[in-house]
């Protein structure tokens, strides 16, 4: 069964930053700023998956393309971004239902409150899907 994690919200909600997050506490090795897909081995006892994560989902075609990373990387696990509405929503939606994915959606709200723990309420909802 091949899961998709996704982490939607509108701009300046810590998507990215929360994602980023994830891949450091699982010693993925990403770049220190900027949008970034990487795809390795996650081991979370007693489950291993092909995992893949991408931070970039502003548009249509930057979720299309992560979609293809994860398709060519063999990923059964997969951590994207997306906004609320429109073009990166619908693709998604399309590639979920055409591969049988498994999704789970994980609301970014804006915070008014302390940022960082916005952004380790969103890790660990990523974590408690997989």
């Amino acid at each position: 069964m091949t899961k998709i994690i996704i982490v939607q919200g509108v701009a300046n909600t810590q998507k990215s930053t929360s994602i980023r997050a994830f891949a450091a506490r699982y010693n993925f090795n990403i770049m220190q700023s900027g949008d970034f897909t990487v795809a390795k081995t996650l081991v979370k006892s007693p489950a291993s998956f092909q995992a893949g994560i991408a931070t970039g989902g502003d548009t249509g075609q930057m979720v299309t393309d992560n979609l293809k990373f994860f398709m060519q990387n063999n990923c059964d696990l997969m951590i994207c971004a997306c906004r609320t509405y429109g073009a990166t929503v619908q693709v998604l939606q399309s590639h979920i239902l055409a591969n049988g994915w498994t999704p789970i959606w994980i609301q970014a709200n804006r915070h008014t409150g302390n940022i960082s723990a916005h952004v380790n309420s969103i890790v660990q909802s990523i974590d408690n899907n997989i």
